[in-house]
């Protein structure tokens, strides 16, 4: 079994790594080499769940981001639906990557799970 803290980005603030995640989604990390789009997601609120659309960019290609979510996201207790669709308790994420200029640009997409 493969540790967290290798797969996910850290960042260091001196005397100790820590992972980066989405802003608003706190427990979803960022792929190596991305970095979070502040400004273009957003967060919502229903009475079903939260709903939250995220964009991150950067280097990397589009293969390394899908295996790097792959590997990570059921260790984080995502159950896999789909090559990019996975489910954990009441929500689902899916995730598209696509080529960008000098690397890649990743969609995220929170939703309550139907039921």
């Amino acid at each position: 079994m493969v540790a967290f803290g290798t797969l996910a980005p850290t960042v260091s603030n001196g005397a100790e790594n820590r992972p980066i995640f989405f802003s608003g989604i706190e427990d979803l990390p960022l792929a190596p080499g991305l970095y979070e789009i502040r400004g273009e997601g957003l967060i919502y609120d229903t009475s079903a769940g939260r709903i939250v659309q995220a964009y991150a960019q950067g280097r990397g290609t589009v293969e390394s981001i899908v295996k790097f979510y792959q590997a990570t996201l059921p260790q984080l207790g995502w159950q896999v639906l789909g090559k990019t669709t996975f489910r954990r308790e009441a929500e689902t994420l899916e995730f598209k990557v696509s080529r960008a200029p000098r690397g890649a640009r990743l969609a995220v997409r929170l939703t309550p799970a139907e039921r």
